[in-house]
């Protein structure tokens, strides 16, 4: 009936109510400060290696359609006081959850003093077009205390550049030639092999891919 609802319960329950309601802006005199910051990457790239050292692949500019990204959450309590905190947290519009996500969440956080905590959700785009992302939002006792910055997702078919050397781009659209280069140089403890899988059918390939791992 409109905004009321009667429930006629058979049997013992437990009624949760959430909701979500407008917060005033804490008052940075008396709350300590959080620190908060929301990146992506891509689920089957997530790092970059320049040597022996792991970097985030962090996007900054394009998505494609049908590949599945993650989104990182960093809130760090910089102060010496623990904090209980609520985080707010989306998907951007019109993508699609993975890996057990959610389109919206609430999640509760307790930062010990000095302390960090991370959150990683996926999601992934049916189709192309420029996607907003409202970001995470950090609330304590009710005030908001702190939040990412939103963001303007462009979502493309294919992506306008190309990186021709990585392992994603190599193992799929590589000539067996490049495939024979990557793997000679490559550390391999960090390659996924499976991505050539499907090129093993050929017994020739198969045999100088073989002869080229075991070699190393």
């Amino acid at each position: 009936d409109g905004s009321r609802l009667t429930l006629q319960a058979k049997s013992p329950l437990l009624l949760v109510l959430k909701e979500i309601v407008p917060v005033r802006r804490g008052d940075a005199r008396t709350q300590p400060p959080i620190l908060v910051s929301q990146n992506y990457y891509r689920l089957d790239e997530p790092y970059r290696f320049e040597g022996s050292q792991r970097f985030d692949a962090f996007i900054t500019d394009e998505f494609l359609v049908d590949v599945a990204y993650g989104c990182r959450v960093v809130v760090t309590n910089p102060s010496s006081s623990p904090r209980e905190l609520d985080l707010l947290l989306q998907i951007p519009s019109g993508a699609i959850p993975v890996k057990h996500g959610f389109f919206t969440r609430g999640r509760r956080a307790r930062l010990d003093a000095f302390a960090t905590t991370s959150i990683d959700y996926a999601f992934y785009f049916p189709a192309t077009g420029v996607s907003q992302h409202y970001p995470v939002h950090v609330t304590s006792g009710g005030e908001l205390v702190a939040f990412a910055a939103p963001s303007t997702l462009g979502v493309v078919a294919e992506p306008s550049e190309i990186d021709r050397t990585s392992w994603q781009y190599v193992s799929q659209n590589g000539t067996e030639e490049q495939v024979f280069a990557y793997l000679e140089t490559a550390n391999l403890q960090r390659t996924d092999l499976g991505k050539i899988a499907w090129r093993m059918r050929d017994q020739a390939v198969f045999t100088k891919v073989l002869e080229r791992v075991s070699r190393r």
